[in-house]
């Protein structure tokens, strides 16, 4: 899952800058925002997927608000950005049922809760010239919310069933950081490359815990049905270890010469690479109870992009500026492997994934953006638990029209 203009790229978000884009995964993008040009984006992600194991298969679907945020250029070399993300989200309902000394005992296994993040953010540019530009940036975040794990267990010839539950609530503070190295690659600048860096490192985020061991004799996960408490520990104050995350993209953008004033419209073709990695495996839990944190394998992500746009001039009404030749059309493609627990082999995903961004002429910088990815994750033996998935994410992105440009200085004659 992810927002429609970076899922569309194949997930490639620290090289994508865009003036009509917030993109606060790499906060030092705010200081390219158009002049006197504040940015609402609101983007809503859902995803249908098939989990499949030996001859059983479930289909299941989840949709979600993926972020609001607001950006706004302050300076010449300066803007800033703030909003709500989610940080942490689980949404998950598995069962199996399996014959032990005579009788049958059905498992389920269920997540569920969103941990948000509101942040607030800023950039500036140490260097501008013509043909190059040095941007630094930084997000300051504060998670909140809750996430649950549930473990149910029935056998069929008992009337009462068991129920295992551990929520984790955060509330703390994080941070992120990011850099943007922009050159012109000719004397024309037609073609310009990007270089984008983002880090969040490893960061040490307060939480508490709640455990509890109950009898039900009620229905599946049905807290109200308790007949009995086996334990129950509230409350417990505690932290969570969080790995240091790192991501590296590269954008490369070209644009044919027009010296002669020859074509009618002047597209752009663009290339983007980025490696990312989170190192999961100094992930660490540390709470009243003595819990051993789960191990988790270190992810990584590799992915690709291209985008194409027949005109760039999309204001241009012109008899040879057709609809279709202003939208932006994006490719792309990522494998990753997944932070699985180190007790079985590690799931990769792999996906293919595309979209476009349509412009909204009336509002200038503003657009509608859709973007899908289409894959599967896997650990490669035929036993385990497959995935097959289709993501869709819808996006828009709102700006002032040309003539209610913000920050504007008027001038008396």
């Amino acid at each position: 899952m992810g927002d429609a203009q970076f899922l569309a790229l194949g997930n490639v978000k620290s090289a994508y800058i865009d003036t009509t884009v917030v993109n606060f995964y790499n906060p030092s993008s705010y200081s390219f925002l158009g002049k006197g040009m504040p940015l609402t984006s609101v983007n809503i992600t859902g995803r249908l997927t098939r989990v499949a194991q030996n001859e059983l298969s479930k289909t299941y679907s989840i949709a979600n608000l993926t972020h609001i945020a607001l950006a706004f250029p302050v300076t010449k070399r300066g803007g800033f950005a703030f909003g709500l993300t989610p940080f942490s989200r689980k949404g998950y309902l598995l069962s199996d049922t399996r014959y032990e000394d005579g009788d049958s005992v059905l498992y389920a296994y269920r997540g569920v809760g969103t941990t948000q993040r509101v942040f607030v953010g800023g950039s500036f540019q140490l260097i501008r010239s013509e043909r190059q530009i040095l941007a630094v940036g930084a997000n300051l975040g504060y998670i909140f919310g809750s996430v649950g794990d549930e473990r149910y267990a029935k056998y069929k010839s008992l009337s009462y069933s068991g129920l295992d539950e551990t929520v984790y609530r955060m509330k703390s503070f994080h941070t992120d950081f990011g850099i943007t190295y922009r050159a012109a690659l000719d004397t024309n600048m037609n073609q310009w490359l990007t270089i984008g860096v983002t880090c969040s490192p490893e960061q040490t985020l307060t939480a508490e815990k709640d455990y509890g061991l109950y009898y039900l004799k009620g229905a599946m996960f049905e807290r109200d049905s308790i007949a009995d408490t086996v334990i129950y520990n509230p409350d417990m104050k505690g932290t969570i270890k969080y790995p240091t995350k790192l991501n590296f993209g590269v954008g490369y953008t070209f644009r044919p010469r027009n010296a002669d004033g020859n074509l009618k419209q002047i597209y752009e073709l663009g290339v983007y690479a980025e490696y990312s990695r989170t190192n999961w495996s100094d992930y660490k839990e540390d709470f009243a109870d003595g819990h051993t944190s789960p191990g988790f394998y270190d992810a990584s992500r590799i992915s690709v992009g291209f985008t194409y746009r027949p005109n760039i001039d999309y204001s241009n009404k012109s008899a040879g500026s057709k609809a279709l030749s202003r939208f932006q059309y994006k490719l792309g493609f990522y494998n990753q492997s997944l932070p699985t627990v180190t007790t079985i082999a590690q799931m990769n995903e792999t996906a293919i994934t595309g979209g476009l961004s349509v412009p909204l002429t009336v509002l200038r910088n503003s657009s509608f953006n859709f973007g899908f990815a289409a894959g599967f994750r896997s650990n490669g033996t035929t036993t385990a638990v497959s995935e097959q998935f289709l993501s869709l994410s819808l996006g828009i992105v709102i700006s002032p029209s040309k003539y209610d440009a913000w920050f504007r200085r008027n001038k008396i004659d």
